[in-house]
């Protein structure tokens, strides 16, 4: 892989990821979070079906503690998916994105406790950004001292999204480093469905569902969804793979931006001029936190 090609990849995982959260909220509005992330676990299944026979690594190379990790770090990554569903489908879509976008602080804070990773100048005022723009977010200008911000189900979610991806993408490197960058998150999606589907059958989704004249519309809603995210994450890790983690984590790490820009004109979900300004501010954060971590 050249140097465009890593280019390419990071356009490839941008578009993915931004677009395919976007076909994930729609589904998530019509038929629910946690239904939206088992159906989409499935479509995720038979496409990354289709590439392992094309995909580096080996079941073969796991061991016992390995494959341990690897599902418990799965659970992670579903109750992530789960829980941006659902605050996609309850709050506002701008906010709830652009909060579980910024999983990468949680991974740097990781890194810097966990693997005593060092932490630069930039990514430091990066995380300030972040949580700046986070908290004009909560603000409202209309009653500043009752913000429903910190009430809002669907907020918690976001926050829950983040957290888990952050704790996923901290440890699977140490997964990845045993056997490949595909077979770990195939494991995940494997993991997806049962624990999806237990999920979905605790709640009352189930009852509520009714396909009728959508049934076209979520159906593919969800299939995009699934390929779209995949391919976002199977063109980084081909990056990765052939040594340009650097240009396509700066590219594929400011996706949050384009489904910021997405949400706006699709949903249109109202916003505070402070929210506004939040996002705006934490949207530049993400964006030049991607950019640090990955490429400096």
């Amino acid at each position: 892989m050249t140097l465009i090609g890593g280019i390419v990849a990071g356009l490839i995982s941008f578009l993915g990821w931004g677009t395919g959260d976007i076909f994930g909220a729609y589904s998530s509005r019509k038929i629910g979070g946690v239904a939206t992330s088992f159906l989409a676990s499935i479509a995720s299944f038979v496409f990354a079906l289709f590439l392992l026979p094309f995909a580096p690594g080996k079941f073969a190379d796991f061991t016992p503690f390995i494959l341990t990790l690897n599902i418990f770090l799965a659970l992670f990554a579903i109750l992530g998916n789960i829980s941006l569903n659902i605050s996609l489908k309850s709050s506002n879509a701008q906010i709830a994105g652009t909060i579980a976008g910024s999983f990468p602080v949680v991974v740097i804070l990781i890194g810097i406790l966990i693997f005593h990773d060092q932490i630069s100048f930039l990514e430091l005022s990066s995380i300030i950004l972040i949580f700046t723009g986070i908290i004009l977010c909560s603000l409202d200008k209309s009653d500043q001292s009752k913000s429903n911000f910190w009430k809002d189900r669907g907020i918690h979610f976001a926050f829950l999204a983040m957290i888990c991806w952050g704790i996923y993408f901290s440890f699977i490197r140490v997964v990845m480093e045993k056997v490949g960058w595909f077979i770990p998150h195939f494991v995940a999606i494997m993991i997806a469905i049962p624990s999806g589907y237990l999920i979905y059958k605790m709640t009352n989704e189930s009852a509520k569902i009714s396909f009728k004249s959508n049934f076209y519309k979520i159906f593919g809603a969800v299939v995009c969804c699934a390929i779209l995210l995949r391919t976002g994450d199977f063109a980084f890790n081909i990056a990765i793979q052939n040594g340009f983690s650097g240009i396509a984590g700066a590219i594929g790490g400011a996706y949050p931006a384009l489904f910021v820009i997405l949400s706006h004109f699709i949903f249109k979900d109202p916003l505070t001029r402070f929210q506004k300004q939040g996002i705006t501010i934490a949207l530049l954060g993400i964006i030049l936190l991607s950019f640090v971590s990955y490429y400096l």
